[in-house]
């Protein structure tokens, strides 16, 4: 079953490992906090609504309260508004209530936050296979240190093909 990679990192202790610069290790890092930050937005939105479900029905500050958790994330929440505007159009619903829209809301910023976290994922994966692909730079020394001498002995080996043809064609 695959695991999200950001659930690897704590695992496996992936970041402290790393072999790559501390480029990567810094963005990995960076990678971590995100989600950790965007991890803790969907608990807590998904809490909200669990709370909304049971009482069947949206507080009057529910928004206040979205926007105050929201105000950490990079988008605002007029642009998740716009996007629950469009899919509860696409749905058929032109005239929604204040609380529905807000219902809608939240539930696209938690759609929004899990996308980044994958996107993240992907990103974090992508950059930990690069790494294992390129050998290190002892690997990289011993390899070419091995092409060097196999190159010399392929040339000497076709200098004496060549000198032997040349000896046979004149005899």
């Amino acid at each position: 079953m695959f695991q999200p990679f950001h659930g690897l990192l704590e695992t496996c202790g992936f970041v402290r490992r790393f072999k790559g610069g501390a480029e990567e290790v810094q963005l990995l890092e960076g990678y971590r906090a995100e989600t950790a930050k965007h991890q803790a937005i969907i608990g807590e939105l998904q809490q909200m609504l669990e709370q909304i479900e049971i009482d069947e029905e949206v507080p009057p500050d529910f928004k206040q309260q979205c926007r105050a958790l929201l105000s950490r994330c990079p988008r605002s929440w007029e642009s998740y508004e716009v996007m629950a505007r469009a899919q509860l159009e696409r749905r058929g619903l032109t005239h929604v209530s204040e609380s529905t829209l807000a219902f809608y809301t939240c539930r696209q910023a938690i759609d929004y936050a899990r996308g980044a976290i994958e996107l993240r994922d992907q990103h974090a994966s992508e950059i930990a296979v690069g790494e294992h692909l390129i050998p290190r730079r002892e690997v990289l020394d011993k390899i070419l240190r091995y092409e060097t001498t196999f190159e010399r002995s392929l040339g000497r080996a076709q200098d004496r093909l060549e000198r032997l043809q040349r000896r046979r064609k004149s005899e």
